[in-house]
């Protein structure tokens, strides 16, 4: 009888009291790692880059997407998509071959409004330093065969 008193009473006391208990269990909690949106931003058309990002210009003719937001200036943005506007401004350093399959002689620094590009611009490497397309006239001597 003492037994069930010993039950009973804090049993009743529980109740009385309004105390509530809950049952937990204890299962692992999943995290997932936060990934931070990435910006994408559309571009169509060849356009400059800036300096920030590398400079000279994105040859690309077609939609494209780069994750840097364009300038505020000459850039025209309808259907999600950036167009370049603006002046065709590309910076050219000492002697290279153009457009047309001639070439130019000016040295130093000089600018033209077309941007290397297709075969003829393979040639070409943008300095960053110097803000400006080098051409690399080098070339691999193939071997021939000589007169004796």
């Amino acid at each position: 009888m003492n037994r069930l008193l010993a039950l009973v009473v804090p049993l009743a006391l529980l109740m009385g009291t309004g105390c509530v208990v809950e049952a937990h269990s204890h299962r692992p909690v999943r995290r997932v790692a936060y990934v931070a949106p990435v910006a994408e931003y559309r571009f169509a058309g060849a356009h400059p880059v800036p300096d920030e990002i590398g400079g000279g210009w994105c040859p690309e003719d077609y939609a494209h997407v780069h994750d840097y937001q364009p300038p505020q200036t000459s850039y025209v943005y309808t259907d999600d998509v950036y167009y370049y506007r603006g002046p065709t401004v590309v910076w050219y350093w000492d002697y290279h071959p153009t457009l047309g399959g001639a070439y130019c002689n000016l040295h130093g620094r000089h600018q033209h409004d077309y941007y290397p590009r297709g075969s003829w611009g393979a040639g070409y490497s943008y300095d960053r330093g110097s803000r400006g397309y080098r051409w690399d006239n080098t070339h691999a001597a193939s071997a021939g065969h000589g007169r004796n």
